[in-house]
């Protein structure tokens, strides 16, 4: 069991984030105890982070939450110095909040093995508020995988693998399993219609874990939380079990199955189209990255603007600190 008395949470998230909230849920719920640090002490010194979860480590399991970029971040800036003794052996690291960044697992993964991080020590994890917070994650003894996808046919919405090595590939790291007491299915967001696995659609949700709505906005909440499927699929549908009248919540999150796993691509409202097309910004940023030293990743950003009657892609460059 991945979570008990004797796991020892750390995090720097801000509590009004629902997976910062999630890191004072073991005192509470699982009898444990966890180390609390401000966001700001993180971003200055993200080697206190660190500290941290090596004092943890030291004692029993510790299980930490960030997005991508905290990860990246503490790679680049968060070394410990000379003789510095850490220990990362029992560290558990969830990572989410945004489709899951190889990138930054591999950079962390670069920065701190050395310290005995277990090659099962990431958890790439889907969650939304709405959800209270969870959905999917791999298995406690599992290490993340990742499949590599053609970019030409995920821009038409199906998810077609290409080789690790193939050129402009998009490597999309898996979720792994939905919760047990929680369904998900794909579906067309036009047409309500739940997809096969290897399309890509947005997700819907139905479980006992379902929030009731937004409060004081029941417009919103009747869209977003009584969506009702058109079809359910004949043969291998995620919907089975559940009544046939069910009402889901529409998370706006898109993503696609493959082989039982769970894989988030963006946001519906992130997406960039193109002459018909859809593009997520990250891979747009991470191929100005790779296309000109001038853009270093993790400080650009692809987005688009009205111009003319119509929106134009744009991607902006900060100059690193």
């Amino acid at each position: 069991d991945l979570l008990n008395r004797n796991t020892h949470g750390v995090s720097w998230l801000p509590l009004y984030h629902d997976m910062g909230l999630s890191m004072i849920g073991f005192p509470a719920v699982y009898g444990g105890h966890s180390t609390l640090l401000s966001p700001t002490a993180f971003i200055r010194r993200p080697q206190r982070w660190i500290q941290a979860l090596s004092a943890g480590s030291r004692v029993g399991r510790v299980i930490t939450a960030a997005p991508n970029f905290a990860y990246e971040w503490t790679a680049q800036r968060g070394l410990p110095g000379p003789g510095e003794d850490i220990d990362l052996r029992n560290v558990v690291m969830i990572i989410g909040s945004e489709p899951v960044s190889l990138d930054a697992m591999e950079a962390f993964t670069a920065a701190f093995g050395r310290y005995g991080l277990a090659p099962t020590a990431f958890k790439p994890s889907y969650g939304i508020a709405e959800a209270t917070l969870f959905i999917a994650t791999i298995a406690p003894d599992a290490k993340p995988t990742v499949v590599h996808l053609d970019p030409e046919h995920l821009a038409t919405g199906r998810a077609v693998r290409v080789t690790a090595d193939a050129r402009d590939g998009v490597p999309v790291v898996s979720c792994g399993q939905v919760a047990r007491s929680e369904w998900a299915v794909v579906v067309d967001p036009a047409s309500g219609a739940e997809l096969p696995d290897g399309e890509v659609g947005e997700f819907w949700l139905h479980g006992k874990n379902i929030g009731r709505g937004y409060w004081g906005r029941p417009e919103e909440t009747r869209r977003t939380f009584g969506a009702t499927l058109a079809s359910r699929l004949g043969q291998g549908s995620h919907a089975e079990g559940t009544p046939a009248g069910a009402t889901w919540l529409r998370t706006g999150d898109l993503g696609f199955y493959l082989d039982g796993e769970l894989y988030v691509t963006g946001r519906m409202a992130d997406l960039i189209v193109i002459d018909g097309r859809q593009y997520y910004p990250q891979d747009i940023e991470a191929t100005a990255a790779q296309a000109s030293p001038a853009v270093r990743r993790g400080y650009a950003a692809a987005f688009t603007v009205p111009r003319d009657g119509r929106e134009t892609p744009v991607t902006v460059r900060a100059r690193a600190p």
